[in-house]
């Protein structure tokens, strides 16, 4: 039997998976509304691991988790008509930081820890970002050594401008920076919201996707995993991949070939997907999945996880 490119699945929200996957990773919010941090921390099991999705501006925030009214945050405030403004200067990211290590307290420190990028009008370029970026990672690396940080890119918020990681040259300037300044910054792909910088599935093809993943092929070792979602009726992670490619079983099936050959190199990615219709919905994108990729066995923390129940459902981190 062929070898199949390996994901290692993270579990979403309370969505589970088929009993012969191995989702042994939740993901767990840690934006600013965030109020429930560790009532759900403590309700995944001790053997599991947690990837920490932090704050990623969609829209509005209230800045109201319990971290502000316990420390002095002032910098991480900056916003435009509440939409956070990321990575706004350095004092932003050492303000970030603090957060991170409160919202953490003395739990486990997190497998990955997510971020997403500043906005265009006042972090015009790869450098002014990632100068503001590196004390956070140095102070991430001195803290909690083994933790991964992992950037998304971002196609869709309020703000009225563009995220800075938004397409795929963006995501190729990105990489090249990363690997020239020697960061330990990794990328999480979104390919939903890839498709949606290069103007929409409906405006795609197979071969124009392809030519927009090999602008960054030179170092996709450095993407560590996917997220991957339907979209149904103009909403977001809703729906199956069938929604995301309009009924063209075709195309569907032919990009996920092409995915799997793309990341047929003896890298061991992660898969996050972020689907928050129906449990259906999500079978069906991990059914597609696992005709491409190695998903892997029999799950011995599944129940474990399933532990966080409710706890998960219904938090203020729907659409990313």
């Amino acid at each position: 039997m062929m070898k199949l490119p390996k994901l290692i699945p993270i579990k979403y929200r309370r969505k589970k998976y088929p009993d012969d996957i191995n989702a042994t990773i939740q993901e767990v919010p840690g934006h600013f509304d965030e109020k429930d941090f560790d009532k759900k921390i403590s309700q995944i099991d001790s053997e599991m691991q947690y990837s920490l999705h932090t704050e990623y501006s969609f829209g509005k925030r209230n800045f109201n988790s319990p971290v502000f009214s316990e420390l002095e945050l002032n910098a991480l405030g900056e916003s435009l008509n509440g939409v956070p403004r990321l990575w706004y200067n350095g004092k932003w990211s050492e303000q970030f930081f603090q957060f991170i290590t409160k919202l953490v307290g003395e739990n486990r420190p997190p497998k990955i820890i997510e971020i997403h990028p500043p906005f265009r009008d006042y972090c015009a370029d790869m450098d002014t970002f990632l100068e503001s970026y590196r004390g956070f990672e140095n102070l991430v690396d001195k803290r909690w050594p083994e933790s991964i940080i992992a950037i998304e890119n971002r196609a869709e918020s309020f703000y009225p401008d563009k995220f800075l990681v938004y397409d795929d040259l963006d995501i190729r300037k990105l990489l090249e920076k990363i690997e020239e300044g020697k960061y330990k910054l990794k990328l999480m792909l979104d390919i939903p919201q890839l498709f949606t910088a290069l103007g929409g599935i409906e405006n795609l093809n197979l071969e124009s996707i392809k030519e927009a993943f090999q602008r960054f092929q030179e170092n996709k070792r450095l993407i560590i995993g996917i997220h991957i979602w339907g979209r149904k009726n103009g909403s977001a992670h809703v729906g199956s991949l069938d929604n995301l490619f309009n009924s063209d079983i075709n195309f569907k099936e032919s990009f996920l070939k092409f995915l799997s050959d793309y990341f047929d190199d003896d890298t061991q990615r992660y898969v996050v997907p972020e689907v928050n219709s129906s449990l259906g919905d999500f079978t069906s994108i991990v059914n597609d999945l696992r005709k491409y990729f190695d998903l892997s066995a029999k799950n011995s923390n599944q129940g474990g996880a399933d532990k966080a129940g409710a706890v998960f459902e219904g938090v203020n981190d729907v659409v990313r």
